[in-house]
């Protein structure tokens, strides 16, 4: 859970909010509430989403470059 605490805070609200409400869609999990802070959130997810969130997450946004994490560079 820290890790995900930790990536959730390296890749920003907006990119968590789209994130979390696509991989809780057609669980029994309840989209984000507008109140809701991040670790209530985190915490109400089940091992199997919590990963697919993580992986998700760890992927670059479109036109961001390297994935969050990803410390190896060609070259290096």
């Amino acid at each position: 859970m820290k890790y995900l605490t930790t990536l959730v805070g390296k890749v920003g609200r907006e990119r968590f909010d789209t994130a979390f409400d696509a991989v809780v869609q057609g669980t029994g999990i309840a989209p984000r509430g507008d109140g809701e802070r991040t670790g209530q959130a985190l915490r109400r997810l089940t091992r199997a989403a919590a990963r697919k969130l993580i992986t998700v997450l760890a992927v670059p946004a479109p036109g961001a470059g390297k994935a969050v994490g990803d410390t190896w560079a060609p070259g290096c």
